[in-house]
């Protein structure tokens, strides 16, 4: 009898929220659903990064054997910030976010040092090089932009949760605010050497 008696209690407000906001009840999922296509964009960015990154590294060591420590470094970093993207809950679960951006501050800082390498003059003349780091930095350029976007997107969406009558919607639906990105853009960012 109980619970029966709640379920009325939330079929009137849901039916309540949604008079006061009209088709407006719609924004909550609609913003769910752009913030799931910001992400997978930011995640394929990242996936592209990677994949870049494992054959500048297959290239400088190639080229090099006095660089392979630190190729080795960024090779664990990059592959155990594969690992923390692919975490289900990584969009709802604070911890999991946390987790993630550490991992790209680790691989972004690992980055900026076989970037480094780059300036080395042994690689100055491989033009595959130069042209994969060229093409390293637009793909940086890329995902700030993406890394922005979603940051913008989850603070919106948190702020449409946080309003009436969308709160009753989002308290009914069960739907929480959701943790968000640094907005420390040097934790996304890959230090290039400057050209010379």
């Amino acid at each position: 009898m109980k619970s029966s008696y709640l379920f009325y209690i939330k079929a009137c407000l849901i039916i309540l929220a949604m008079s006061l906001t009209g088709c407006g009840v719609g924004k909550v999922t609609t913003q769910r659903d752009e913030l799931v296509l910001r992400w997978n964009e930011l995640i394929m960015l990242y996936q592209q990064r990677s994949d870049l990154i494992s054959y500048m590294t297959e290239l400088i060591a190639d080229n090099s054997d006095q660089s392979s420590g630190v190729l080795d470094v960024v090779s664990e970093s990059n592959s155990k910030f594969i690992l923390a993207q692919r975490m289900p809950q990584i969009m709802t679960d604070a911890a999991a976010l946390m987790v993630f951006q550490q991992s790209q501050q680790k691989l972004a800082n690992d980055l900026t040092n076989m970037m480094l390498i780059l300036d080395n003059p042994i690689f100055k003349s491989d033009q595959e090089l130069l042209d994969l780091k060229s093409d390293f930095g637009k793909l940086n350029e890329q995902i700030i932009k993406s890394r922005t976007a979603y940051i913008v997107a989850v603070h919106e969406h948190n702020k449409t949760l946080g309003t009436f009558p969308f709160s009753i919607f989002a308290f009914m639906s069960d739907y929480t605010e959701l943790p968000n990105l640094s907005l420390d853009a040097d934790s996304a960012t890959i230090k290039l050497p400057a050209a010379r």
